[in-house]
């Protein structure tokens, strides 16, 4: 081999290495294109996940109902308040089993609102007694959720809760009523018991009343505390509808306090303690709850996704009521064991039914 085949076999190493190296070289930028490629991809899918999931809980708390949104009527704006007193209105309506008392807990985002709701026995809520709601009969507590506009209830008993009674007042049925529950019957075994007893009852009477009629029979029994009057009883005798009597003693309840002009726009909303007890003001206190109700119609609308047909309802009964008036068919009561064998006795009411009973107001 000679000289110059030697240079050209040095000159095809050198060239040879040459193009390694560059082939290294081009190779490296080739993997960091597709290294940095990938990795935007991540970074552009990331960003669209999460800049979607900021904007798709962005829309639903825009787009879904805002309990706070009632808050402006509100004396004291808390948040979740005036939800809460808006829902404690429509169940009086309703209910006549307990009291419901419902505050706001927590937003929890896109769109969802929790609220607790606690259901307590009208003897826990006597002036006359100092029980403590915790830990009896027929109580009971849990969650309400609005989520999407939508109204949801989660009910958590803490004990065995009471349930509706046939007859809780008088029925169509009156004579098979009063078979099955003579009155004297009661009566006699009302008398056994100590004058310390205290009773949650359902007082009917033997016609409907006015409400100056009404207003009357609470004048008369002011030691006798009040928390709902049946307006419309099924054939069975259950009570369908009427009104919670917990704002008609300023002493009783003091209640979630609305902004000082709406007691104008809704007369007789609350009673204070200069309020007159009559025909008229009890009247007027029904017409402003429905009224309040019915002004609001975002609740309305969630309120229907739990209650079909709410708006419709309130409507019919806010009309119905401006052309007829409203009658009273009984009272559910805290009645003391002497005031109620007086109205036995002097043939103030025509039918009882006793839910629950303390012997004392010690009785824990």
């Amino acid at each position: 081999m000679n000289n110059h085949e030697i240079d050209e076999m040095l000159r095809e190493d050198e060239k040879t290495e040459n193009n390694k190296h560059l082939n290294r070289k081009l190779r490296r930028s080739v993997n960091k294109q597709i290294y940095s490629r990938i990795l935007l991809t991540f970074l552009a899918i990331a960003i669209v996940i999460g800049g979607g999931s900021w904007i798709s809980k962005f829309y639903l708390e825009k787009t879904s109902y805002r309990p706070q949104q009632e808050d402006q009527m509100m004396f004291y704006e808390e948040e979740g308040s005036g939800f809460s007193y808006l829902l404690e209105l429509f169940l009086g309506l309703h209910d006549s089993q307990n009291v419901k008392e419902i505050s706001f807990h927590e937003n929890a985002g896109s769109g969802k609102y929790q609220f607790m709701y606690t259901a307590i026995p009208f003897l826990n809520m006597s002036e006359s007694t100092d029980f403590s709601s915790l830990g009896v009969k027929g109580g009971s507590w849990g969650w309400i959720w609005v989520s999407k506009s939508k109204l949801s209830w989660e009910e958590r008993e803490w004990t065995a809760a009471g349930k509706t009674r046939r007859y809780e007042y008088l029925p169509e049925n009156a004579e098979i009523a009063k078979e099955q529950f003579p009155l004297e019957k009661l009566y006699q075994e009302v008398k056994k018991l100590p004058e310390s007893c205290l009773f949650d009852a359902a007082l009917s009477f033997e016609e409907e009343k006015t409400m100056d009629q009404i207003a009357a029979f609470i004048l008369k029994h002011p030691d006798i505390d009040y928390y709902w009057m049946a307006t419309e009883i099924s054939e069975e005798g259950y009570a369908l509808s009427g009104l919670s009597l917990r704002d008609i003693k300023q002493n009783q309840y003091s209640g979630k306090l609305l902004k000082t002009s709406l007691y104008q726009e809704y007369p007789y909303l609350k009673f204070f303690e200069n309020t007159a007890l009559n025909g008229e003001t009890l009247t007027s206190h029904y017409l402003s709850i429905l009224k309040l109700l019915l002004d609001h119609e975002d609740f309305l609308e969630v309120l229907e996704t739990a209650y079909p047909d709410a708006k419709n309802d309130l409507q019919q009964t806010y009309d119905n009521t401006l052309a007829n008036g409203i009658y009273g068919k009984g009272l559910r009561c805290v009645v003391s064991q002497p005031e109620l064998l007086s109205l036995i006795e002097n043939g103030e009411i025509d039918f009882l039914c006793i839910y629950d009973l303390k012997l004392s107001y010690l009785q824990q």
